[in-house]
């Protein structure tokens, strides 16, 4: 079966192959040039596994969510495509997925002691927030606005982080299976949402017959 690591390896020596052609350099130099230049195996893992559960929770709390979607996750590119329109809700739903990729890292006893490139959703959180709150009448000269900026954002953090616990299994069995199939897409996540959704409930009813 291959795995992430297997996939990244195996680009890795195309790329270099590609080069052998178009160079004429010798082909095991290459591989081991290629070789040495990797990042060492268990680096490689601790990566792609940051990676995947960061994808997940922005995958999953979109799933959560009313007013968004989701259409795929690509580990490969680091990237979950998450639909949203220009609507106050669904601006305010997209603050909360842009964060929970963060979270998830941080909720995450494997990764959580790892750091993963979320900065720019921060950046992008931080755009929406300014955009909300000049809609609904704030003045962005006002002494108080960056303040009502970070409380918004402080807020929609909280509501990542609960949507997050309620459905962390979702989380983690999308995060493993991306693993092994780096490309999820619209069905196969909402596929693997829903039946950790309906294990749970089915527990949660269990528990009320007792």
């Amino acid at each position: 079966m291959l795995k992430g690591t297997d996939i990244k390896k195996g680009f890795l020596r195309a790329r270099y192959k590609v080069a052998t052609s178009l160079l004429n350099i010798n082909e095991q130099h290459v591989v081991r040039l290629a070789s040495a230049m990797a990042p060492p195996t268990e680096d490689i893992g601790r990566w792609e596994e940051t990676v995947a559960i960061h994808e997940a929770g922005h995958a999953v709390t979109a799933m959560a969510l009313p007013h968004i979607s989701v259409s795929y996750i690509n580990i490969l590119r680091e990237t979950t495509a998450v639909n949203y329109g220009n609507s106050k809700q669904e601006l305010g739903d997209a603050i909360i997925s842009l964060l929970a990729g963060g979270e998830a890292v941080k909720m995450s006893k494997r990764t959580r002691h790892m750091t993963t490139g979320d900065g720019q959703d921060l950046h992008l959180a931080e755009i929406y927030a300014r955009t909300l709150l000049i809609v609904e009448g704030h003045n962005q000269s006002a002494p108080d606005f960056e303040r009502s900026v970070r409380r918004m954002l402080a807020t929609a953090k909280m509501k990542a982080w609960e949507i997050l616990m309620q459905h962390w299994p979702a989380v983690e069995a999308i995060a493993e299976v991306t693993r092994i199939l780096p490309i999820l897409d619209q069905r196969k996540l909402h596929h693997l949402f829903e039946e950790h959704r309906q294990q749970k409930l089915e527990g949660i009813s269990a528990d009320c017959s007792v």
